[in-house]
């Protein structure tokens, strides 16, 4: 039986602990947008991307960590040990 200990291939506890994070900025002055999108969420992110695809300028603003709200939270697990 495969146990944490023992496992040939063990997995991090989470996709962000493993990943190094984006080089971000900070946003300082002003500036102008065509379009801006609030959050760097799953959904903040899917429709800057999409808006993106169709040729508009998108700025995307995050308070904190990208992707680390709810959208880095909410998730279930299929824990391999029993």
């Amino acid at each position: 039986m495969i146990s944490p200990s023992t496992d040939p291939a063990p997995l991090p506890r989470s996709y962000a602990m493993g990943t190094p994070a984006p080089e971000t900025h900070i946003l300082e002055g002003e500036h102008e947008a065509e379009i801006a999108v609030i959050g760097a969420g799953i959904c903040g992110l899917s429709t800057a991307l999409h808006l993106l695809e169709l040729g508009r300028e998108v700025t995307v603003l995050e308070a904190g960590e990208i992707g680390a709200g709810g959208s880095g939270r909410a998730f279930g697990l299929v824990v391999p040990y029993a």
